[in-house]
């Protein structure tokens, strides 16, 4: 029940539909989109990583954000997103709390990010992170309701930040209740003003 087929399944039925955006224009479409996650995941897979591994992105908003989260799920490992204001000093102790293997960034983190922690790290929209999305994909690995998905962890105003597991069930659930429990969104008409 890995989240990642849901990507494949979108790139199968509306493949050439706008995916990833970068304000008004496409970068991607749902067959490139799924077509670079899933071989990074292959290149990941290549590196050794193994599906349950945890994987940081310290990174700013980005398409490569999203390439490198589903690329981490298609291959079924564990994303561990880090919020990429906190300093360098906490990011590192999330890497090593979280037992991260290997790390994505962005340009503007990954130095600071480096004199922290001597993690394996790629700099997200680069030469070497495209050459790893730039290869024969591979299927999306197999993961049960139960298994882990992403690793948040908490803010730590009142002590060490604290890992909080997410499974892929829990992702599911809680997207298949998202048209419940948030108000619709549609045009909203201004009311008409009284006549006096």
């Amino acid at each position: 029940m890995n989240i990642a087929h849901w990507l494949a399944r979108t790139a199968r039925v509306a493949g050439d539909s706008p995916a990833l955006m970068l304000g008004a224009e496409v970068v991607a479409d749902y067959a490139g989109f799924h077509a670079r996650a899933a071989g990074l995941a292959a290149s990941l897979a290549g590196l050794g990583i193994a599906p349950g591994d945890r994987i940081a992105i310290f990174a700013r908003n980005c398409p490569d954000y999203l390439v490198a989260l589903f690329g981490i799920w298609t291959a079924g490992a564990v994303a561990v997103p880090i919020n990429a204001k906190l300093h360098p000093r906490e990011a590192a102790f999330i890497l090593e709390n979280s037992g991260a293997t290997r790390a994505f960034a962005s340009a503007d983190l990954t130095a600071a990010l480096t004199a922290q922690t001597h993690l394996p790290l790629t700099e997200l929209h680069s030469d070497t992170f495209a050459a790893l999305a730039d290869v024969p994909p591979m299927p999306v690995a197999d993961r049960r309701a139960t298994d882990l998905a992403w690793l948040f962890y908490t803010s730590g105003t009142t002590g060490k930040p604290k890992g909080v597991q997410i499974t892929h069930g829990m992702i599911a659930a809680t997207s298949a209740c998202y048209p419940i429990d948030v108000d619709p969104v549609a045009p909203q008409t201004p009311p008409s003003m009284p006549r006096p």
